[in-house]
C-alpha cells in the first residue's frame, strides 16, 4: 500500500462518475466530473472497471453481502 505522504504528492485529475466510454453524451458534463487523487483514481478502476455508481452497489451486494440488502443510488 502506497503511504499518504506519496499520494498527496501525486496531484488529482478529473474522474468521470459515468464513464466517457460508456456514456459519451456525458463526457463534458460538469454534473459527470470530480477531482480526485490520481492514485484512487486508478484504484477505483482497478477495482470496479467502468461500472457505474448502481453497479458497483450491485456487484458488492451481490458477491460480497450475499444478496442481503435492497441499494438504491439516487442523485442528491
Amino acid at each position: 500500500m502506497k503511504s499518504h505522504r506519496k499520494e498527496r504528492t501525486r496531484g488529482v485529475n478529473r474522474f468521470h462518475i459515468y464513464a466517457r466510454r460508456r456514456f459519451p453524451n456525458l463526457k463534458a458534463d460538469p454534473d459527470n466530473i470530480t477531482l480526485v487523487n490520481i492514485q484512487r483514481h486508478e484504484d477505483y478502476h482497478t477495482l470496479f472497471g467502468l461500472r457505474t455508481p448502481q453497479e458497483i452497489m450491485d456487484y458488492l451486494n451481490s458477491y460480497f453481502w450475499g444478496g442481503k440488502f435492497e441499494i438504491t443510488i439516487r442523485k442528491r
